[in-house]
């Protein structure tokens, strides 16, 4: 299949639910196969964020996998049972060669989600899905990312017609207050949001939230819910941290060079700390995998691709 239209769409299949039912059965019986991938495509990055520990600088070209080499990853992952292939860095829409990375996965059957700072012409791309990464209103964004960052993500909102995006707030001392305000901006341009909390890396040098801090964050993402999309489960902002079972073993990384980073991408960085945990993406999957019908119903709302 070729991505020769707006967004990759499919229709839902009701055989979704007896392959889901057959994958988990697999899983309760000690199978560990992924189920989604984060492809690391590049390290490179036109913006310098500083709670980051990905990227080394808009120059670093060292060791970056070849378009080859990627097929070849993905084919791999394919066969152990990936569907949900994202894709990010770095920035990934810097990499010439990234639709036909996209169209090998479409190809396979295998749905795609695009993860980008939203600078420049993210819609010459055709993944599944966008996730695009907001760090709260355009003073704060811009803070983190450079100045006109946030209108220009505005600018690509105000014209993404029918393809899917979901904006991603890592919540930080900085934003924890100005959620909600920065949600009503953005609530007519996007088809839902995802937050997660900072997570404390002993490597980057940032400022950390209290649990005070936290509880209040989700209390204000629950309210938020009422009226909002918001794909983090109700059961998790209920939870302390470090309250809900993470199964990291759902994800696999590969990194820049190619190199597979099992499980949480914590881990990859330093010793992971569950404790001080709140990463929204491993808790949606978690939950997924848990059968929480919340999370069922967004991931798939968001993809329509078997998993």
């Amino acid at each position: 299949m070729r991505t020769d239209t707006m967004q990759v769409r499919r229709r839902y299949d009701k055989k979704n639910l007896l392959a889901y039912a057959v994958r988990r059965a697999k899983w309760a019986f000690g199978d560990r196969s992924p189920m989604l991938a984060y492809l690391k495509v590049t390290r490179r990055c036109n913006f310098d964020c500083y709670y980051c520990p990905w990227h080394t600088g808009p120059n670093d070209f060292t060791g970056e996998l070849s378009t080859a080499g990627w097929k070849q990853r993905i084919d791999e992952l394919l066969a152990r049972g990936v569907q949900i292939f994202v894709f990010e860095g770095g920035e990934p829409t810097l990499r010439s060669d990234l639709q036909q990375l996209l169209d090998h996965c479409h190809d396979a059957g295998a749905a795609t989600i695009l993860a980008t700072n939203g600078s420049g012409n993210m819609w010459r791309f055709v993944p599944s899905a966008f996730t695009v990464s907001v760090d709260g209103p355009e003073e704060l964004h811009d803070a983190v990312r450079g100045r006109g960052s946030f209108s220009g993500i505005m600018r690509n909102l105000r014209d993404k017609g029918k393809r899917r995006v979901v904006t991603i707030t890592v919540i930080s001392p900085e934003n924890k207050d100005r959620l909600t305000e920065m949600v009503e901006q953005l609530a007519p341009h996007v088809n839902g949001f995802l937050f997660t909390f900072q997570y404390p890396y002993q490597t980057v040098p940032t400022r950390t939230l209290s649990a005070a801090d936290v509880a209040v964050a989700k209390q204000c993402i629950l309210r938020m819910k009422e009226h909002h999309n918001i794909l983090n489960p109700r059961t998790n902002l209920a939870a302390d941290t470090g309250g809900w079972r993470c199964h990291d073993w759902l994800a696999v990384s590969v990194n820049h060079e190619g190199a597979y980073e099992e499980g949480c991408f914590v881990q990859h960085v330093e010793p992971k700390n569950c404790s001080t945990c709140e990463l929204g993406c491993f808790q949606v999957l978690s939950s997924f995998h848990d059968f929480n019908t919340e999370a069922w119903y967004n991931l798939n709302r968001l993809l329509l691709q078997r998993i």
